[in-house]
């Protein structure tokens, strides 16, 4: 017995929405027509129209309906019943979806014994790489929905009848809606005015060197205000403003605002056209500018208020705020957007739509005063909002972009860093280059960096994964998105809490939005259905200017709600609902594209493209070559001869912003074109194979640096070769490439700007600017052999410490996950293996110690220990007695010096990694890259995949070897006098309570004093105090050091051992950023305040006597531990010794969180043998940890009486915090000697030369 079955394939045709019975009548006649033909095998039917084939699925359909409208009736037999039953799947899906009907005929529902049931029985058999089990269920449910819709009204339209359950429908049109929260009835100024009220002295806006408070700038706004009322300025009054970026740009921001007017920004880069155009449009009488920006303005009888030339007069003005009748329903602003029809148009935003996105803004991103936000974006697109108005509400500080930022994706990451930015809003195609240089190790984000924004275009989910393998949770990336008729952001989505699929998504509404999903009859579609995406709540804004008919077509009457006056914006947008909530965007119904962020309406290009009188034919298409690399790429048939490529670009250069002209123009014969008479834009050729190079006009490279040049242009444009006369921007570049070429030219050691690429756009002409930099001294190889001992190891070894084995560096890890021990040993296994400075060894030889490197290979050190029998209590103790096993565990001569503990707690508790690594090899910023190594190798591992891990930088050893060299230069000789000048005055002996103590000074007699500076306080010593004398963090402590200490022991002076991170750039041919080891650095530091009362003078005398110290005082190890010079050694030992450390760790949540991947480090320490005798009486060492600064004293109490730290502690911190104070006030600021390094004066007639300046 064989099945015998064939294969029916249907087609229906749902097109013009008939009813179901037009429906059910075309179904029957298609049925009967297939009837007609059933002989024909199904074989015989592929093999005529010979479809593509694909293994992945069926051919011609992939979707199979059976009805089995004659089943069998039961057999009976003597002892023996025979019933048929539903088919059993063999776990083998054959179609991606198989929809089996059977019928129940009603004796068989009345055999109660067989379980007979009355109706219809489905079976739905699918393929589980394609379908989930709950989108089938919910598939079900809306069959069964339909069927009961046919069944009460057969006469409804398809679009008529429901599909999805009540239960759903309420969920996706109400459930997943509910934003609601309390509306703020004030106009934007009005919050930034409260924030004034409140923080008048805290920094609002910097731009380079320049600042300004929230109160100066309120006055200089309000200035400008008054003013423009006396131009008439009121509400709906639109008033242009043309302005750089910088502190005036925010001024007339709010000037206009505060005088109840609304701002149409124009970009100083667009062509004069387009400003004319918009002038126009806008019927703009009032243009608020700078003088150095006539050149850009058309001639017109716009009335110009000049915000540098005329602020004389402007100054005159009263500075408080200014009365006006504007209201929440008056316009804030008008954005022009690129328009389908050929010209732009201008979206109407008023202020209550801009007042509920800052408060939605303020609450989703958990923005507060202690925030520095980039202001990133051009004030002519909508993102400038999101970044300006909810900083300015909540006393952040406003970090505008410059230049010099822009200049590289390293620039921008080391200025980010200078200017400890908390919050990055970038654009996604920026956002892609930034996490690629981070990827591959070219770029290390900020300590300071808590949260990036991206939006603009689709994420790439590669991009996504790859920032969280090498980032983890911390800074936190959020996706927006959200068209400028819906007031800057619609959704948001915490990337961190979601699952990454096939898309990025793009999230849940705002607070007072809503979202809604609907097909081509507004009705809405199921979850996982494509529709389009319609936007309600405060946000919609109140239409296009001038342009009734297309604001009557975009912005609709809301079919869900009641409310007189309610809309939704229909963006245009396909996306689709996720199971969760979130929403995915999938692509658009239109032409419209996004470029780097960019709105682009390809219908606008296309006619002034049709506008040049040689071109016949013109389409304009956004290609992606390249994955990630989106760019626009115009195709034209000309009338007769044709036109050059460049002679179109720049034809379109004079009449669209720079961002809308097409990377490359191929010239064509004729478009082809599909039978309906349409460009067929799937036959359109890539530029390259259609450009107008010839083998005869290219010019290949002709020295080094240009076929370096050319190589690196090849592949990020993605072309086959590129000759020196080819111009960049022609072979598909833009701005964003133009940041990936300048970084991957700098990795091949050629030093370029993104602004030298546009002055020189060939190979040819770049090649002759191009500067070069020193090789970096890196070697992939596994180093091996001995290494010279360096300065700090020399420290350690002379300590002569009892138990030198036991002075560690170690981490608890809290792990997120069930880890795999075979992984995580493997996993240790790649990092010993890249990290060569962990395999090291030391010997003692003779007088001396010797370090050698260790082979790759030996035992890994990874104990697996299960506790999780025991009690909490039990397992904790366990923990701490296997911890104190291990921490005195590593042998220096045989090795290895790393200790790894993977403890099983059960499945209540998080399992915990406690990793040791001796001291001798590893150091702060060592932990990181360990940490980081090792989650990112895990996971590799983990997939399956070969273990790749950042490249390495200049080897310990190399570094040693260096140091050893460097200390026998003319550099070190010239340094020698400035360490071994005597004090100026002798240095007194720090006061002790117990002096009999002074010999029990052991690890063992430490007790510890830990004090917390507020958030607030800490938040302005970051960000706010150096500023007011161009001060670093340490100036700023060791100034209340001093001050504290003074008080404590009635001396001015005190010396001081202070520790840094040693990872000087010394040498242009070493790298150290990623090298793990322990570089820190130890020297004496005399500081003195004799004679000095003023605290703003006492932190520049701070200031100015550390920026003496040559080299940040790695001169001083290298003299005395490496010079060959024996009595400059003995002088060194001879010096008095300090009997007070000082170290600042920085900010240390970016160790805690370099493992996200893996865990969190719950617990960082320093754990050493009691035994030994301390090298200090006090230590005094601090940190940021959760945005706070803290502060830990260390000392014996053997010596000092817990109460004498505290107050020493207490005296610390209020000098802390009057210093704090002192740079936030208005009489602070000021500069010092080193600011100017070319400078002869004395510091009182600087000061004088800057009074008479100022």
């Amino acid at each position: 017995m064989l099945p015998i079955v064939n294969n029916i394939v249907l087609r229906v045709d749902l097109s013009g929405n008939p009813t179901y019975r037009e429906l059910l009548a075309q179904v029957r006649q298609v049925t009967l027509e297939g009837y007609a033909n059933e002989d024909l095998p199904f074989d015989k039917v592929v093999e005529a129209l010979r479809p593509v084939r694909h293994l992945s699925h069926n051919p011609l359909f992939q979707v199979m309906f059976s009805f089995h409208d004659s089943p069998l009736p039961d057999l009976h037999l003597p002892g023996l019943d025979i019933r048929l039953h539903e088919a059993v799947s063999n776990q083998t899906a054959k179609f991606d979806l198989d929809l089996v009907v059977i019928p129940r005929a009603d004796d068989a529902q009345q055999d109660e014994s067989h379980g007979g049931v009355e109706g219809l029985t489905l079976l739905w058999e699918y393929n589980r790489d394609l379908f989930d089990t709950a989108t089938i269920e919910r598939m079900t449910e809306h069959y069964q929905t339909l069927l009961e819709g046919i069944v009460s009204n057969p006469e409804s339209r398809m679009s008529e009848l429901p599909l999805l359950t009540p239960v759903q429908r309420d969920q996706m049109l109400v459930a997943w809606n509910e934003t609601a929260a309390a509306h703020d009835h004030r106009c934007i100024h009005h919050l930034f005015e409260a924030q004034v009220q409140a923080t008048p002295n805290a920094t609002a806006v910097v731009c380079g060197r320049q600042r300004i408070t929230y109160q100066t700038l309120n006055a200089k706004a309000n200035q400008l205000a008054h003013h423009l009322q006396t131009l008439g300025v009121g509400p709906e009054a639109l008033v242009g403003i043309c302005v750089e970026r910088s502190i005036a740009m925010v001024i007339g921001l709010l000037g206009i605002l505060k005088a109840g007017g609304a701002y149409v920004p124009l970009e100083p880069a667009y062509p004069p056209e387009r400003i004319a155009f918009i002038l126009r449009d806008a019927q703009i009488s009032i243009l608020v500018t700078q003088r150095a920006l006539a050149h850009v303005m058309p001639a017109s009888d716009v009335c110009r208020v000049e915000l540098d030339a005329d602020w004389e007069h402007m100054a005159q003005y009263p500075m408080d705020n200014p009365v006006t009748d504007v209201q929440p329903h008056h316009l804030a602003y008008v954005i022009y957007t690129s328009g389908s029809t050929g010209a732009p148009k201008g979206v109407l935003i008023e202020h209550r739509s801009l007042v509920n996105f800052t408060h939605a803004a303020i609450s989703a991103y958990d923005l507060s005063a202690s925030d520095r936000v980039l202001q990133f974006a051009s004030i002519s697109f909508d993102a400038a909002a999101e970044e300006l108005y909810p900083s300015l509400s909540c006393g952040a500080t406003l970090i505008l972009r410059t230049e010099e930022m822009m200049v590289s994706v390293e620039a921008f990451a080391d200025a980010s860093t200078e200017q400890l930015l908390t919050v990055w809003d970038l654009p996604t195609a920026y956002w892609h280059l930034v996490t690629s240089e981070v990827a591959s190790g070219q770029i290390v984000l900020s300590n300071s960096l808590r949260l990036v924004i991206i939006g603009g275009e689709r994420a790439l989910p590669e991009r996504v994964r790859q920032w969280h393998q090498r980032v983890g949770q911390t800074p936190k990336l959020i996706n927006s998105y959200g068209p400028t008729e819906a007031t800057v952001v619609a959704t948001q989505c915490d990337l961190s809490e979601v699952a990454i699929g096939r898309e990025v998504p793009i999230g849940r509404p705002l607070d007072n939005v809503e979202v809604y999903v609907l097909d081509a009859y507004r009705q809405p579609v199921p979850i996982g259905v494509p529709g389009e995406l319609y936007i309600g709540g405060a946000g919609v804004a109140r239409g296009y200017l001038n342009r009734p008919e297309l604001t009557e077509a975009a912005f609709i009457p809301h079919p869900f709600r009641a409310e007189p006056g309610a809309r939704l914006y229909q963006t245009g947008d396909w996306v689709r609902y996720r199971a969760d909530g979130h929403l995915e965007y999938v692509g658009r119904v239109d032409t419209q594209v996004k470029i780097r962020g960019l709105r682009i309406e390809l219908g606008e290009i296309e006619t002034v493209l049709h506008q040049h009188p040689d071109v016949q034919q013109a389409v304009v298409v956004a290609r992606e070559d390249t994955p990630g690399t989106k760019r626009l790429v115009a195709y034209v048939a000309a009338k007769g001869l044709s036109p050059a490529s460049e002679e179109i670009r720049q034809f379109l250069k004079q009449r669209l912003p720079d961002y809308m002209v097409p990377a490359a123009v191929v010239i064509l014969e004729a478009l082809p074109m599909t039978s309906s008479g349409k460009v067929d834009t799937q036959a359109l050729p890539a530029p390259e194979a259609s450009s107008e190079r010839t083998d005869a006009g290219f010019a290949p490279p002709r020295d080094v640096v240009e076929a370096c040049l050319a190589e690196i242009w090849a592949e990020i444009l993605g072309v086959a070769r590129v000759g020196i006369h080819d111009n960049f921007f022609e072979l598909g570049g833009d701005s964003i490439i133009s940041l990936q070429m300048v970084s991957r030219a700098r990795q091949a050691n050629l030093r370029i700007t993104p602004k030298q690429l546009f002055q020189h756009q060939t190979i040819a002409a770049l090649a002759a600017v191009a500067g070069t930099s020193p090789q970096v001294q890196v070697t992939q190889e596994v180093v091996t052999g001995s290494a010279p001992l360096t300065p700090i190891q020399q420290w350690f070894f002379e300590q002569q410490l009892p138990e030198p084995h036991y002075f560690n560096q170690s981490v608890w890890v809290d792990l997120a996950s069930d880890v795999k021990p075979d992984v995580l040993k493997q996993a240790v296994e790649a990092v010993l293996a890249h990290h060569d400075a962990l395999r090291m060894r030391f010997v003692h030889q003779g007088d001396g110690w010797q370090q050698t490197h260790g082979a790759v290979g030996d035992a890994i050190p990874l104990s697996l220990m299960d506790v999780s029998t025991l009690s909490v209590t039990e397992q904790d103790q366990a923990m701490r007695t296997a911890e104190a096993d291990l921490q005195a565990s590593p042998d220096l001569s045989e090795g290895p010096l790393v200790r790894v503990a993977l403890f099983r707690l059960g499945p209540k508790r998080a399992d915990r990694l406690l990793i040791i690594v001796h001291h001798l090899v590893i150091d702060g910023v060592s932990w990181r890259l360990v940490l980081e190594d090792l989650t990112s190798a895990y996971h590799q591992i983990g997939q399956g995949d070969t273990v790749t891990l950042l490249p390495k930088t200049t080897s310990f050893r190399h570094w040693a070897h260096r140091l050893n060299t460097y200390a026998q230069s003319e550099v070190m000789a010239a340094e020698r006098d400035y360490w071994l000048s005597p004090p100026p005055e002798p240095i007194c002996p720090l006061p002790v309570d117990h002096p009999a103590g002074r010999g029990h000074n052991t690890v063992n007699s430490v007790a510890s004093l830990i004090r917390h500076l507020s958030t607030q306080d800490t938040r302005a010593l970051l960000q706010d105090v150096p500023a007011a004398y161009n001060t670093r963090i340490n100036d700023v402590l060791l100034t209340a050091l001093v001050q504290s200490m003074t008080e404590w022991t009635g001396e001015p002076s005190v010396l001081i051992d202070l520790e840094g991170h040693g990872r000087e750039a010394l040498f242009d041919e070493v790298d150290l950023s990623r090298t793990v080891g322990w570089f820190t650095t130890l020297f004496p530091v005399y500081l003195t305040l004799a004679s000095i009362e003023s605290v703003g003078e006492a932190l520049k005398s701070v200031k100015e006597q550390l920026r003496r110290i040559p080299n940040r005082g790695i001169g001083y190890g290298v003299l005395r531990y490496l010079s060959d010079n024996a009595a400059t050694q003995a002088q060194l030992r001879q010096r008095p010794q300090a009997e007070i450390s000082f170290n600042y760790l920085g900010q240390f949540d970016r160790v805690r969180s370099a493992s996200a991947g893996l865990g969190i480090v719950r617990e960082w320490q320093s754990p050493q043998s009691g035994l030994g005798h301390r090298s200090h009486l006090l230590g005094v060492s601090g940190w940021i940890s959760e945005g706070q600064l803290e502060m830990c004293w260390s000392y014996s109490d053997q010596l000092h009486e817990r109460i004498t730290i505290e107050r020493l502690a207490s005296g610390f911190m209020r000098a802390l915090q009057t210093l704090i104070a002192h740079c936030q006030s208005p009489e602070a600021g000021g500069y010092t000697l080193s600011d100017f390094s070319a400078t002869t004066l004395s510091q009182k007639r600087l000061d004088k030369l800057i009074n008479k300046l100022n």
